[in-house]
């Protein structure tokens, strides 16, 4: 009896170290599976950010590129203006030349054959020929100039120039 005694005690302690031990290696996995959950957590809070910085920067990005497209177009566009108004310029200029040089005795003549070409090519003349039919184009087309400035003086004038 008695040693049934001690084995029933045996058994016992064996049973409580085996429930401690059962318990301390749940305890332990439960710790793992924290710790793992956690750096879950933190991984993924970690990507959240790095996306929200990506996103941010993609959004710089394009602010920047649409700042550079939008001053580009606005320079392109002073470009195209300021090259439209150097045009108007220069045919202006050109028109006085040639209604100074149609006023002067012959202001034709002092004009070498490759400057009537340059300005028969300018006002969409025909280039092509001997210097004085050049000349007589360009005459042509001064007159023509300077009678639709005389009609567009009539017409701010109120005139019709029609007598009653």
């Amino acid at each position: 009896e008695e040693a049934a005694r001690i084995k029933a005690a045996e058994d016992a302690r064996i049973k409580v170290e085996e429930e401690e031990a059962s318990r301390i290696k749940a305890k332990e996995e439960a710790s793992r599976i924290k710790a793992e959950e956690e750096a879950r957590i933190k991984a993924e809070e970690e990507e959240a950010a790095r996306i929200k910085a990506e996103e941010e920067n993609a959004v710089r990005i394009k602010a920047k590129e649409e700042a550079v497209r939008l001053k580009a177009k606005e320079e392109a566009t002073i470009k195209a203006e300021e090259k439209e108004a150097a045009k108007i310029k220069a045919e202006e200029e050109s028109r006085i030349n040639l209604e100074e040089e149609a006023e002067s005795d012959d202001g034709m003549s002092v004009f070498s054959y490759r400057d009537l070409q340059a300005q028969c090519k300018k006002y969409g003349l025909k280039a092509a020929g001997k210097k004085t039919d050049l000349q007589g184009r360009l005459d042509g087309y001064n007159r023509s100039i300077q009678q639709n400035m005389d009609l567009s003086d009539i017409d701010e004038s109120g005139d019709e120039g029609i007598a009653d």
